[in-house]
């Protein structure tokens, strides 16, 4: 489970290197790019909110199934993306997926701590990483690799 949120955790920060390329690309404003990363913040919160207890109803699975579905289909849209639009559908997407995700795995870890323990949480350590490691990670990729990561036209190529 732990690896599940970190993983999603990581596509979150993943594409946030590319914006940069994407603005340059589509010549949006700073505002816009703004836009892009507060978008998904909203969304995260908003699924915390509503939908944070619904695998209690629904039970984990699923909810965790149907979220991982939901990051799929938005990194999906990223790939594919021909205008900032897509960016911010994309961010959405994200966003609800990461936060829908977030509350069942938490929930789940949860479950599994032994009863003396179940003050320290479960999900802090992905957190954490998340913000250090992945963002460096994507960083890096960006950087470094070829293709779709530097290219932000590189899926119309294919």
């Amino acid at each position: 489970m732990a690896v599940t949120l970190a993983a999603l955790l990581f596509a979150s920060s993943a594409p946030s290197p590319l914006y940069v390329i994407y603005q340059a690309e589509w010549d949006f404003s700073a505002l816009t790019l703004t836009g892009v990363f507060a978008v998904y913040a909203i969304a995260l919160l908003g699924a915390l909110l509503v939908a944070g207890s619904l695998s209690d109803h629904l039970g984990r699975r699923p909810v965790l199934l149907a979220a991982l579905a939901v990051e799929i289909v938005a990194m999906l849209v990223f790939a594919v993306a021909p205008s900032v639009f897509w960016l911010f559908a994309a961010r959405t997407l994200q966003g609800v997926a990461t936060g829908v995700a977030m509350g069942c795995i938490s929930a789940a870890l949860l479950d599994l701590q032994p009863p003396e323990r179940d003050w320290q949480g479960a999900t802090w350590p992905p957190n954490i990483v998340h913000k250090d490691v992945w963002d460096m990670v994507g960083g890096y990729s960006t950087e470094f690799s070829p293709g779709m990561y530097s290219d932000p036209d590189f899926s119309m190529k294919l």
